[in-house]
């Protein structure tokens, strides 16, 4: 069955620069979360897109998704790692235990904000 017959457009334009954009947003993107991001970006999985959009909110630190504050967040009740491992559970001095992820606030990418000229380019 072709992507015609599915109801999907033929690629265009404007798909190929959501893939050149991906492609530029996966570089800031800590290597051991590609494949889940390309999952959540190919709209084949929507634990995946929850999962990689709490991650980019919380700067692809898994720690941080599981003590999310923003209680007001769609996604905060479904959010992945509730139940941090051990190993990743928050010490005394307010650091992260043995396992961290290989980025650093000071190198997290901007976070995609849908903006209405965000959207415009996509739709």
């Amino acid at each position: 069955m072709s992507t015609k017959e599915k109801g999907h457009p033929p690629q265009t334009a404007l798909s190929r620069k959501r893939a050149e954009k991906i492609a530029k947003y996966k570089q800031g993107i800590p290597e051991i979360y590609h494949a889940l991001y390309e999952k959540a970006v190919s709209g084949k999985s929507n634990v995946a897109v929850v999962k990689a959009r709490c991650l980019d909110c919380c700067c692809w630190q898994r720690t941080e998704v599981s003590l999310c504050p923003a209680v007001e967040c769609p996604a905060w009740a479904k959010r992945p790692y509730q139940k941090a491992p051990e190993s990743e559970k928050p010490l005394n001095n307010g650091g992260v235990g043995a396992k961290k992820a290989k980025s650093s606030p000071e190198s997290c990418p901007e976070p995609y904000l849908l903006s209405e000229s965000t959207i415009s380019g996509v739709i």
